[in-house]
């Protein structure tokens, strides 16, 4: 009896110890999925994420009923939990439909290096025709049809929720408002920690139906990239503006002398019963983060000549002069990258250095947002120098999620020995008709006098003390200092860019300032703010070497306060932008005094740094 009991306890033990070493050994999958509704023809993106392991090769996935599975990709990231770091390895997988019908996916029991990994159930529906089921009012977005009771809200939407580290994402940020008068809009501020953000483009004002209520929509669009790998949160967005809110109602005599003003003086009192009846009162609204996920770029397959760029790019190559060259005539390789993608971090691709000639730095000669064009000056040393080396440009591809390559050359190049000059000899001719003076016949006792005595000068009169002599010797080296000069500073616009910009920026904006007063007094109003705001945009964009695109009222914190510029200079910069926002969205409350004081400020501020 004894005996029995204590096998009963030791098997209890046994039992116990063993259920805990398995709890110990058992991990968690993450399992997510993009969808849970296609059609027969769509797919379902399936992330299982294993918490605690680094390199884990993608496991073999089990029979998945209705669905044949397909590895995509696979990523590692580090994150932090409970004050620690934790490895993770993500893999991704594209489930295609066979039938339609409901199915469950998972749960998963993998066991890798000794561990067992458990994760969830899901269930999805696969419809079957080819359209995806329609919600109920057509184009409308999930996060829509929450705040659709709601009087105003700001909402931050993206193309997708998973990008590739650089990968450019466009950006759309909505003010959603009904019921209500909103005046002063101003562009909102976002969060974009892990993010680098591009310029804003000009607002787009519309409307839109959500569940019986319509909307005034304001749409404010930018485009970010991430710096960094892992789950990042975009947002949250802020807008500040100000609201009419309706005041309370004037007196009877107040009324009666309104009335009577605008029997005797016409219209002219409309505004100021406008200001009576509204009063303004800031409007500030804040919007919910976006989570977006930024995946590390793979390591596999990864070109040499990789320098981050990540987008859909085309790449051509052009030698200037062409044909035969001489030894230490400089050869100008015109690099020209365009397409789809982030054009801020491409780089020119790299060229092999040789012993035959003389590679110089590549110079940045032209950029837009579609595209770049680089110039490399190489000069040959030799005739043994007898073409260009290939040159290649990486890029990866989201679209494909995979690495490419585009390879130009080599090109072909002639080049002959540099021949000196030789030195032109001039050759005195003797004029055939020239006739030598005949011998005077001098008598034995008779010196006779001369008849002509020939042109007088002033004793002590030499050529070098010539005023006209002097000044025509130094005629020639003034000539070469003047051509010396123009030919260095002709390169030096070639060359450097900075220069260049600066150099143009002046004339450039006196000639935008030119279109500007010619839309003003077609009285253009919205396309005179926009080209005058363009006007000082591409100014300091040319004075400071900066991109205009990204001119902003920033500027004045980070580029020209650290410059030393006097406080009183700064705030006629952040008058002119404040004063800019306004006139953006109510550019119809603007007269023609208005926009004469706007341009006015605008010259001002060209004219002052003119001289800085």
């Amino acid at each position: 009896m004894r005996i029995n009991r204590l096998l009963s306890l030791a098997i209890f033990f046994l039992i116990l110890f063993s259920t805990a070493v398995l709890c110990a050994a058992q991990g968690e999958i993450a399992l997510k999925i993009d969808r849970d509704e296609i059609p027969l023809s769509g797919s379902i993106r399936l992330d299982l994420t294993f918490y605690g392991v680094k390199d884990m090769p993608p496991p073999q996935l089990p029979a998945i009923e209705g669905f044949k599975p397909t590895h995509l990709r696979s990523s590692d990231a580090v994150s932090r939990i409970d004050g620690g770091i934790v490895h993770s390895t993500r893999h991704t997988y594209v489930l295609m439909p066979e039938r339609s019908g409901a199915f469950n996916i998972g749960p998963f029991d993998i066991l890798y290096d000794g561990q067992r990994y458990l994760s969830k159930e899901v269930g999805v529906t696969v419809l079957g025709g080819a359209a995806e089921r329609l919600p109920k009012e057509p184009g409308l977005t999930a996060q829509e049809r929450i705040n659709a009771r709601e009087q105003a809200f700001l909402l931050i939407e993206t193309e997708k929720d998973e990008v590739y580290v650089n990968e450019i994402l466009h950006v759309g940020m909505g003010l959603y408002y009904r019921d209500m008068m909103l005046t002063d809009i101003r562009r909102p501020s976002l969060e974009h920690e892990g993010f680098s953000i591009g310029e804003f483009i000009a607002p787009v004002k519309s409307k839109k139906t959500i569940k019986g209520n319509t909307y005034n929509l304001v749409t404010f669009r930018s485009s970010v990239f991430a710096t960094r790998p892992g789950d990042l949160k975009l947002g949250p967005a802020v807008l500040n503006s100000n609201r009419m809110d309706i005041s309370k109602a004037p007196s009877s005599k107040g009324s009666a002398a309104s009335g009577a003003g605008a029997a005797k003086y016409g219209t002219s009192n409309i505004l100021r019963d406008i200001h009576q009846k509204y009063k303004k009162r800031p409007f500030r609204i804040e919007s919910e983060a976006k989570d977006i996920t930024a995946l590390p770029l793979p390591a596999d397959a990864r070109p040499a000549g990789f320098n981050g760029a990540v987008g859909d790019f085309r790449f051509t190559l052009k030698l200037d002069p062409s044909g035969y060259v001489k030894t230490g005539q400089p050869l100008t390789l015109v690099m020209e990258i365009s397409g789809k993608g982030n054009m801020d971090i491409v780089s020119p691709p790299a060229i092999g250095e040789g012993k035959d000639y003389i590679l110089y730095e590549p110079i940045l000669k032209e950029q837009t947002d579609s595209y770049k064009i680089f110039e490399q000056v190489l000069i040959p040393k030799t005739t043994a120098f007898k073409q260009v080396p290939a040159i290649a440009f990486s890029f990866f591809d989201p679209a494909k999620d995979a690495y490419r390559t585009i390879s130009k050359g080599p090109l072909s190049v002639k080049v002959i020995e540099a021949h000196e000059a030789k030195e032109a000899e001039i050759q005195e001719k003797v004029e055939a008709a020239k006739t030598l003076p005949k011998k005077e016949a001098i008598g034995r006792d008779i010196i006779y006098i001369k008849d002509a005595p020939g042109k007088f000068r002033k004793t002590g009169t030499y050529l070098y003390t010539n005023k006209l002599f002097i000044f025509s010797q130094g005629l020639p080296v003034l000539i070469y200092l003047s051509i010396l000069v123009f030919y260095r500073r002709r390169q030096r616009l070639r060359n450097d860019m900075s220069y260049a910009r600066r150099r143009y920026a002046y004339k450039k904006a006196l000639k935008g300032l030119r279109r500007c007063s010619s839309l003003s007094d077609q009285n253009k109003t919205e396309e005179f703010f926009n080209l005058l705001f363009t006007v000082i945009q591409e100014y300091f964009g040319d004075k400071f070497n900066l991109p205009p695109g990204g001119i902003t009222m920033n500027l004045v914190d980070e580029v020209l306060k650290p410059k030393g510029f006097k406080e009183s200079v700064l705030n006629k910069v952040r008058n002119f932008f404040r004063a800019y926002d306004m006139a953006r969205f109510t550019p119809s409350e603007y007269s023609e005094k208005d926009r004469t004081r706007l341009f006015k400020e605008a010259k001002e501020i060209i004219n002052i740094f003119r001289r800085a």
